[in-house]
């Protein structure tokens, strides 16, 4: 993946126990969060040393927040900017419907699909939107079940 910095994107690094998590985002607000994974680790080492130019605000707030979250604490990750734009306009509605699922709480996939618009119906094309979630924790697809 190539960084325009003319984009003005950025990455950002957070450590934890269960390993680095990697984040980019540009103007707009974060687009991708890659999860530590053994597999990943040669993507995350070129992301890394392709670009890391932090922007004022969010991106500081998106690090605070993320460690208050492992730290075990109660967050909302509803306050910082999500970029959505990689998405179909029927993912993005998904995705923006089960970033509202609050702290604590599920929903089925059924139930989503009828919150986001939809037909029950339509509960196995939502459980695929959410399989391509590129911003796992900002948009918690792990509260649908």
């Amino acid at each position: 993946m190539k960084h325009n910095v003319a984009e003005k994107t950025f990455v950002m690094r957070f450590s934890h126990p269960w390993g680095v998590f990697v984040m980019e985002g540009g103007p707009h607000g974060v687009n991708r969060i890659h999860l530590p994974a053994p597999n990943t680790v040669h993507d995350v080492c070129a992301l890394l040393t392709s670009l890391e130019r932090p922007l004022p605000g969010w991106p500081t707030r998106l690090y605070h927040t993320l460690h208050r979250y492992f730290s075990g604490e109660r967050t909302d990750f509803r306050g910082i900017p999500v970029d959505l734009s990689s998405g179909t306009e029927f993912q993005k509605q998904v995705w923006r419907t089960a970033r509202e699922i609050p702290y604590g709480h599920t929903v089925s996939y059924r139930a989503l699909a009828v919150r986001a618009g939809f037909s029950p119906s339509h509960a196995r094309a939502v459980a695929q939107a959410l399989a391509r979630n590129p911003i796992p924790l900002l948009i918690p697809c792990h509260r649908v079940i």
